[in-house]
């Protein structure tokens, strides 16, 4: 057996996709090749590094740091809650309402739409395109 095909025998066994006829070749040829049974050995070590877990001690200090700097959410105000954002708007809107009904009625009322007095000249608003041309011609 060729080291190259070896090599790739030995990834493959590594993996556990070696099939049964080939790790016998493989065996073999490990016995006698020791350039192929070091690179065995290297890969070995390097796929139990690969999947040990890492064990790593940090200062007690720092989980109590990383906690402080992180950002802290702030109590939202009582007026912003969704229950009190709907009832101002529900009493805006009414308002409005109220407001624009009163001052239409009034300003109704108080317009010369409604019929004079007999004898009395009405002034009425105008309003267009011809309304200052109307007033100048009288």
């Amino acid at each position: 057996m060729r080291c190259k095909t070896a090599e790739r025998y030995i990834s493959l066994k590594l993996d556990n996709e070696l099939p049964a006829s080939h790790a016998n070749k493989l065996q073999l040829h490990l016995q006698h090749c020791s350039s192929c049974r070091q690179l065995l050995e290297q890969n070995q070590k390097l796929q139990n590094l690969l999947h040990s877990p890492i064990e790593s001690e940090y200062p007690s200090w720092m989980h109590q740091r990383i906690m402080h700097n992180l950002p802290t959410d702030k109590p939202k105000n009582w007026l912003y809650k969704p229950a009190f954002s709907f009832a101002g708007s529900g009493l805006v809107i009414a308002l409005s309402l109220f407001i624009g009904i009163f001052t239409g009625i009034r300003g109704f009322r108080d317009t010369a739409f409604l019929p004079g007095v007999v004898g009395e000249e009405s002034t009425q608003l105008h309003f267009g395109e011809n309304s200052l041309m109307e007033m100048y011609d009288e």
